[in-house]
């Protein structure tokens, strides 16, 4: 299966190299265009407003030449050779005078732009740095784990290098906006593959295919824009010969681009599951839900704010990425929480200055500390497992007199306070006894699946106790459903605190054994 894939992605590759190379080839001879490019200071990266732009003629008369937008800049096409001027408008005004002699010709327009201060633009690259350093920190927490998926370990990169991005400098080339372009694009594929194989069930088959059809559209259109700008003759070529298929895949992707369909995913996903939620965790899901929309739907919902949609978009591949880290690792812990607020108010921070140019707002901090406070309680409600349930059951097994009464009220309790059906628990009194079981002990407290011998269980989790690897396990069956992060936590915690329970009583049964014996 693993080289069928490697396969179809040189496959892929092979056909997008050789697409470019034909347009290339072909726009190789194109001409009669002026490629206008505004060197904007402080403009943010990949922002579409680059101005205004005429062109008249030596007696000053207006042309309408055919102007299309064209990375950082404008193209006017079918300009014949002869002598011009440009006039451009982006706070302020610049003519220049030029001749058109060649092929084609590239002016430079010099624009200050909206500017930041030093000071401010100095604090927008400390709080970018300290989200680097906290997502770093997050990584660092999680990386004995996160090294067993390789596909989320290489994410985690690409999301540091998009993050890198958000540096501000006065110096931005358009070297810079095609690695930005590409890093999103890596970034946005790879995670909807990571869903549909991980957390889309295999037998949804017609999601998988829908999504894909959709993606194969959004690749050829980020493709062809990649290969339109490597060169304006590409772009001026695209426009000349084939601008209805272009205009069809740009209005496409704006309208379903990769994070409409992550978030299409993620609503299939939780209303597939709602049937298995209790009343109390739809509640959770719902804001987490509504501030993910927000995120996605930002360009829609405030266009005159597109100044942020950079950053907006960084801001949802990381909270789609450690979402998708902790629901499939399972490595939500208490402690990341301070953590995931600290990246929560560097955001927003980022925003308002980003927004107000003010280094003090203190409706925006007001506005943080709530909804900091809300959101804190909400991942609590989602995640963490109250420990009240916990002592509880632990107080039940409390009472259990021998290795098999522990067995069977354990497993009555993991089912009660879980959506698992199907719970085995064996305290072993020998290696012998757990050979019969388990094949090997990881470091990890979850079992794979490879090494239990009995194939109907999914996973399992080791008992351990003083030194002692593995005097129990835990057997789980999850053939319909994921594990839940509620479910994974109570099953850890409770692996936890009944360790010296289970211990003693293994003891007990031993030495029973022993006197039988004699």
């Amino acid at each position: 299966m693993i080289k069928q894939k490697k396969i179809h992605l040189s496959v892929i590759i092979i056909l997008s190299c050789l697409f470019s190379l034909l347009i290339s080839f072909n726009a190789f001879k194109e001409k009669d265009f002026v490629y206008v490019v505004p060197k904007i200071k402080n403009m943010e990266v990949l922002d579409r407003d680059v101005g205004d732009y005429t062109i008249f003629n030596e007696n000053n008369k207006k042309i309408n030449f055919l102007q299309k937008n064209f990375l950082n800049g404008k193209l006017f096409l079918n300009v014949p050779n002869g002598k011009y001027f440009l006039k451009g408008e982006y706070g302020d005004t610049k003519e220049i005078s030029f001749q058109k002699k060649n092929r084609w010709e590239r002016i430079e327009v010099n624009f200050l732009g909206n500017p930041f201060s030093k000071k401010q633009e100095n604090i927008l690259n400390i709080i970018t740095g300290a989200l680097i350093i906290l997502n770093l920190f997050m990584f660092k927490s999680v990386k004995s784990r996160l090294k067993k998926d390789k596909i989320l370990y290489f994410l985690f990169s690409v999301l540091m290098a998009k993050l890198f991005f958000s540096f501000r400098s006065s110096f931005q080339p358009d070297i810079f906006r095609i690695a930005s372009f590409l890093i999103t694009n890596i970034f946005g594929f790879t995670l909807i593959y990571y869903i549909l194989e991980n957390i889309i069930d295999k037998k949804y088959s017609f999601i998988r295919k829908f999504v894909y059809s959709l993606l194969s559209i959004i690749y050829i259109y980020n493709l062809t824009l990649l290969t339109t700008v490597t060169s304006p003759q590409n772009y001026a070529y695209i426009l000349t010969y084939h601008e209805d298929f272009f205009s069809f895949l740009r209005f496409f992707n704006k309208n379903i681009d990769i994070s409409k369909i992550i978030f299409i995913l993620a609503l299939f996903k939780f209303f597939n599951k709602q049937n298995k939620l209790n009343k109390g965790q739809i509640l959770s899901w719902l804001p987490v839900g509504f501030a993910y929309f927000i995120i996605v739907f930002f360009n829609t919902l405030f266009p005159h704010l597109k100044e942020l949609n950079y950053f907006i978009k960084t801001m949802e591949y990381l909270c789609l990425y450690w979402g998708i880290v902790f629901l499939i690792l399972r490595v939500y812990r208490a402690d990341l929480d301070r953590v995931i607020r600290y990246i929560l108010g560097f955001s927003m921070a980022y925003i308002a200055l980003f927004f107000f140019k003010t280094l003090l707002e203190p409706f925006m901090i007001l506005g943080t500390i709530f909804i900091l406070d809300f959101y804190s309680l909400i991942f609590k409600n989602i995640f963490l497992t109250k420990n009240e349930i916990l002592e509880k059951s632990y107080n039940k097994l409390s009472l259990a007199r021998n290795k098999k009464e522990f067995e069977i009220q354990l497993e009555k309790e993991i089912k009660k306070h879980t959506q698992i059906n199907k719970v085995t628990v064996h305290l072993f009194k020998n290696d012998n006894e757990r050979e019969k079981i388990i094949s090997y002990i990881e470091k990890d407290k979850f079992i794979n699946n490879k090494f239990i011998l009995d194939k109907n269980y999914s996973f399992g989790l080791r008992i351990e106790f003083n030194g002692n690897p593995c005097i129990g396990v835990i057997l789980v069956e999850t053939s319909e459903s994921k594990l839940t992060i509620a479910d994974t936590n109570y099953l850890l915690g409770i692996v936890d605190i009944t360790s010296n329970l289970a211990s003693g009583l293994r003891l007990i049964s031993i030495c029973e054994g022993l006197i039988l014996d004699d």
